[in-house]
């Protein structure tokens, strides 16, 4: 099996512009949905358990539920969602350690103070 692209900003961008195409594109899919429903219940009616599917009437609704498969993710794409579990949030930035510069310096050191990589001191 393959794996799916990761959520990003282009796959977000990309589901938005499929979104985006129109209304019509949406509705047509809805409908081939419903279609594809109704077929496979009137191919698949209420069956015992030990009655016998017929070959032809097996394969017809595994093409069926394929078909349906594929348009309820085409108006997945249409609504601009993503995969369940495929949004992760951003990781955090590292915050910076929470050291806190001496103020108790002699007025000879407070020159030479912040050094380098150092938090800097308010000026008092």
């Amino acid at each position: 099996m393959f794996a799916l692209p990761a959520f990003t900003a282009a796959t977000a961008a990309a589901a938005k512009s499929h979104a985006s195409r129109g209304r019509s594109e949406l509705k047509q899919a809805l409908a081939l949905l419903d279609l594809t429903y109704d077929a496979s219940l009137a191919i698949c009616p209420a069956l015992s358990l030990g009655e016998e599917f017929p070959r032809d009437d097996a394969l017809a609704l595994a093409s069926l539920l394929k078909s349906w498969d594929t348009i309820s993710n085409r108006v997945r794409i249409q609504r601009g969602k993503p995969l369940p579990g495929s949004r992760r949030p951003a990781a955090e930035p590292a915050r910076p350690a929470k050291c806190a510069a001496p103020r108790n310096l002699p007025p000879s050191l407070r020159l030479q103070w912040p050094m380098a990589g150092s938090p800097k001191l308010n000026a008092a």
